[in-house]
């Protein structure tokens, strides 16, 4: 069972949860445990939200059972005080347990359709490199979607960069289909304004 029942939200409510987020910090940080050895998570966490994050994401691929859903719930914590949007990656269930705000779901998860219908409540993000699976994500009532990366990552090396016309492409379908794209990869600040500036 969930810990907390949140308030069911409408789709122009899970959209503007979101649109606030980024106004107040156009930046989606993703707590990743690629950091962990060199971070403690909380203290990251609190970092980042004291900076002005508004939209955070944990995503853990090793930690399971209880340690990953004490972590999960502690994080929420930290972003509850914060009014910051708490997204957890891939599991659905953890997502519910943890009291998160939302799920971020790739190809090998639960499928958006599915998620949607066993938790309307939450904010549902999905990953698509190509503007067919944008608009499949759209179809199957995403929130918004993550396009990456368009920034070379260390936490998943072997994830070809989307550059060029394939990201202009990407980008116009998304557009098109939902209201939200989200740019994944590593980002440096002097990145990101040639990057916007080409699209």
């Amino acid at each position: 069972m969930p810990r907390s029942s949140p308030q069911r939200l409408s789709v122009p409510d899970r959209q503007e949860a979101i649109l606030a987020a980024l106004r107040a910090c156009p930046l989606y940080f993703i707590l990743d445990e690629s950091v962990f050895k060199v971070h403690d998570p909380l203290e990251l966490a609190k970092a980042v939200v004291k900076a002005g994050v508004r939209m955070l994401q944990l995503r853990t691929k090793k930690l399971k059972g209880d340690e990953l859903t004490e972590l999960a719930v502690a994080v929420r914590k930290v972003t509850s005080r914060a009014k910051c949007l708490y997204i957890v990656n891939d599991s659905l269930e953890l997502a519910r347990e943890s009291g998160a705000d939302g799920v971020h779901l790739g190809a090998e998860d639960v499928s958006v359709s599915d998620a949607r219908r066993l938790a309307p409540e939450l904010i549902i993000g999905a990953t698509a490199r190509t503007p067919e699976t944008a608009w499949q994500a759209e179809v199957d009532d995403a929130d918004y979607i993550g396009c990456g990366s368009v920034f070379g990552s260390n936490t998943k090396p072997g994830l070809p960069v989307i550059r060029g016309k394939k990201a202009i492409s990407l980008e116009r379908q998304v557009r098109i289909v939902a209201g939200f794209l989200v740019l994944l990869g590593a980002v440096l600040a002097m990145a990101v304004h040639p990057y916007f500036a080409g699209l």
